[in-house]
């Protein structure tokens, strides 16, 4: 008896320090459809509550994460911005089946070329393993850059010589 007692509470113990949040990882391509406001500056963070209301947005690496949960006044954001942001996300986010829904956005090769991106998810790792109480949706949208193309500069005389000129 005592035993079944011992796994039970020891099995109750563990499944209250169970970190509740699930990710998703989305790739979108910048030069698609117009995410030029939205994809300004990274790393961006948006934390929104179980109704759906944006309750913090940061351009930059932000911190103090853990803090931010206990904010409760909507945040205004561009209603271009909400646009390009919701046609990224799927169409149905079900914020009622979370606490919280936390949307990262993110440079897709971070590593390269946006050192705050690899900050920032670190940080956003530590705040939900900080806060295994609450229920966190967790969407990490990378960025791509898939229509980018580089061009070399000639002047004149460096364009003749590598192509001819057309004349």
């Amino acid at each position: 008896m005592k035993l079944i007692f011992l796994v039970l509470s020891f099995m109750s113990l563990l499944t209250s320090f169970t970190i509740c949040a699930e990710r998703h990882d989305i790739t979108f391509d910048v030069s698609d459809g117009g995410f030029q406001e939205l994809t300004k500056v990274s790393p961006q963070l948006y934390i929104f509550d179980n109704t759906g209301q944006l309750i913090f947005y940061s351009a930059g690496v932000v911190r103090d994460i853990v803090k931010k949960f206990e904010l409760s006044e909507p945040v205004p954001i561009s209603e271009s911005k909400q646009k390009q942001l919701f046609l990224i996300l799927p169409k149905t986010i079900p914020f009622d089946q979370y606490g919280y829904t936390m949307v990262f956005i993110n440079d897709s090769e971070a590593d390269k070329y946006c050192p705050p991106c690899v900050t920032q998810e670190k940080i956003n790792a530590i705040a939900i393993e900080a806060r295994p109480d609450l229920s966190i949706s967790y969407y990490v949208l990378n960025s791509v850059f898939k229509g980018e193309q580089n061009f070399e500069m000639l002047s004149t005389e460096e364009f003749d010589a590598r192509y001819g000129n057309p004349k």
